[in-house]
């Protein structure tokens, strides 16, 4: 029998990315009145086309993505909100370890994202469910937000970094909820503080500096935590090409920043925004880089933006296709 499934462009960019070992997330819960909820990543990969699009299924709920078009023709979702107000986003774990990063029976980040965004309508829904989103998951991070709160979640590789040949191996994660002041924030390692940082063996060099930096800037009397606030931290050059929070391409690193990814929740129940900013072109002259060209969109996600078969960015597209074990594919575009 066959579902109907509808993927409806926003926005698109081809700057030619593959395996992403670079990431930055943050965020802030502010308990004032009115108070909001902020969500950030910056997205580091080499290159390959990138979209933002709006996802729909017959049931559950629909979601706008930041999608990855894979060499091999495959969709990879590095983010996601969802018509309720539920954020996610997934940073790489990057610790270079020499266990196996998937096992058979491991579901993909893409596969927890949708169904996340698809059934779920809370943190704490999420929390819930955290058995059974999670512990099938290949190490990474995951970062979650909505209107209260914003946790990330840590998968831990798998015991004795290996794989039960019957697939039945889970794996163990944990959950931190933002600190006291209302900030949170993720790079590419395990918490140096938290259960998994035993297997920090060899993390990614900039995972500790953009850490810090994040540290300085959300520590900031000058922070604000806004939007614009953010967006400028996303573009931040402190530490040079490789260790900033913008990255781009200098010699032989083939890694830049090609996305900044912002939803701001308020938490008086009115809609969220959603501000996106797709890196096309960016240029390095005196070992600064200069976004010369770069599309950026501010949606206010009200329930028509998630109800609307008319493009908001871009293309429309609309797929029609059949449910396989399970699972919605777009010809062979996995979702």
């Amino acid at each position: 029998m066959s579902t109907i499934f509808q993927f409806i462009g926003l926005f698109a960019i081809s700057n030619l990315i593959e395996q992403s070992i670079a990431c930055s997330g943050w965020g802030y819960v502010d308990s004032g009145k009115p108070g909001n909820v902020i969500l950030v990543k910056n997205r580091d990969e080499t290159a390959a086309p990138q979209y933002v699009e709006l996802v729909k299924y017959e049931s559950g709920y629909s979601y706008i993505g930041l999608f990855l078009k894979n060499r091999d023709g495959s969709f990879a979702t590095k983010a996601g909100v969802n018509e309720i107000g539920l954020v996610m986003t997934i940073l790489a774990e990057s610790t270079q370890l020499e266990a196996p990063h998937m096992c058979p029976g491991d579901r993909s980040a893409s596969d927890i994202i949708k169904d996340t965004l698809l059934h779920h309508d809370s943190v704490e829904d999420v929390k819930g469910s955290a058995k059974s989103l999670f512990s099938k998951a290949a190490p990474a991070f995951y970062m979650l937000a909505d209107k209260k709160e914003i946790i990330y979640v840590e998968i831990a590789p798998k015991p004795q970094g290996k794989c039960n040949t019957s697939g039945t191996t889970t794996n163990e994660y944990s959950i931190t909820t933002q600190d006291d002041n209302g900030y949170i924030m993720h790079t590419n390692h395990y918490n140096v503080s938290g259960k998994f940082s035993q297997y920090n063996v060899k993390p990614y060099p900039s995972t500790y500096s953009r850490l810090d930096m994040l540290k300085t800037l959300l520590g900031s009397d000058k922070n604000t935590n806004t939007i614009d606030q953010y967006l400028a931290y996303a573009h931040d050059q402190t530490n040079g090409p490789n260790d900033s929070l913008f990255r781009y391409n200098v010699g032989k690193n083939l890694e830049q920043t090609l996305a900044t990814w912002i939803v701001q929740i308020p938490q008086d129940g009115s809609a969220p925004i959603l501000d996106v900013t797709l890196y096309q072109n960016v240029e390095v002259s005196n070992s600064v880089a200069e976004i010369k060209e770069s599309v950026h969109k501010q949606v206010i996600l009200t329930p028509d933006v998630f109800r609307s078969f008319e493009p908001l960015l871009g293309n429309t597209e609309i797929c029609v296709d059949k449910e396989v074990d399970g699972s919605m594919v777009r010809g062979q575009d996995e979702l």
